[in-house]
């Protein structure tokens, strides 16, 4: 499957299309974003990105470290430096 990510940098709108029956909303306690060295198919690093819900399961997501610098580079473009 082809990863693609949609940065959407005026976010307010986007919970608006979700199915509130579908969608898991918690606090996010605790997140831990970890790097994977030969995590894509062809052996370039991926960035992962683990919480754990509330009912003890945990939400993986994973992405190129390429995906992920461009998102990061669309963000600082949005909003600047944040220290």
């Amino acid at each position: 499957m082809a990863q693609v990510v949609q940065l959407v940098l005026e976010g307010e709108g986007v919970l608006a299309g979700l199915d509130e029956n579908a969608v898991i909303h918690q606090g996010a306690g605790h997140i831990t974003v970890s790097s994977l060295p030969d995590g894509t198919k062809s052996g370039n690093p991926s960035v992962a990105i683990i919480s754990k819900l509330d009912d003890g399961s945990y939400v993986f997501l994973e992405m190129s470290l390429a995906m992920f610098q461009t998102v990061n580079a669309g963000l600082r473009g949005r909003y600047g430096k944040i220290a």
